[in-house]
């Protein structure tokens, strides 16, 4: 079970499975998927549907081959990112222990108490820590790339002649 990381941990962690991916901005949710099915060897599979309720409920089912993200096929693609985002965050923080599917984006009841690290859309720190990530993830897929970073992954060698240059090797750090 993985524990409660606090936002800037959660940020770091962020940017070390986008420079552990060889992200580099901006990129989609689906290169993003792509990118960790390979590095985990375990399809993940993005799949549009009817959800109803609401475009902010996402659902992520982990199955016996392969790991399934839900989102709402009418949803603004935005926000159909930022599910797509939450819910590879769950993946990625370990935050099923145990389960075989999540569902998120259930709202409180009327007069429970959201407290720290609670929203009036999400319960418990699992969910403040995928919906932060998701934000996270989201806001850097945007970012226009670096001018003073390197196109393709480098060999550790050149990292030295490229920092000579002024170069970097991430966009992210």
């Amino acid at each position: 079970m993985a524990h409660q990381l606090s936002s800037g941990q959660l940020q770091d962690f962020c940017q070390n499975l986008l420079a552990d991916l060889a992200l580099r901005p901006p990129f989609t949710p689906h290169e993003l998927c792509r990118r960790l099915a390979e590095q985990r060897g375990r399809p993940l599979k993005l799949q549009a549907a009817d959800l109803g309720a609401t475009t902010s409920i996402g659902h992520l089912v982990v199955q016996e081959h392969r790991d399934r993200i839900l989102y709402e096929r009418t949803a603004p693609t935005a926000q159909q990112a930022t599910v797509i985002y939450h819910e590879v965050t769950h993946l990625v923080r370990d935050h099923l222990s145990g389960h075989a599917a999540l569902t998120c984006g259930s709202p409180f009841d009327e007069g429970d108490d959201p407290g720290p690290t609670r929203s009036s859309l999400y319960e418990g720190w699992q969910e403040w820590e995928a919906e932060a990530g998701a934000r996270m993830l989201a806001r850097m897929a945007r970012r226009r790339a670096r001018p003073d970073s390197l196109a393709l992954p480098s060999h550790h060698p050149e990292h030295n002649m490229a920092a000579a240059f002024g170069l970097r090797r991430s966009d992210w750090a």
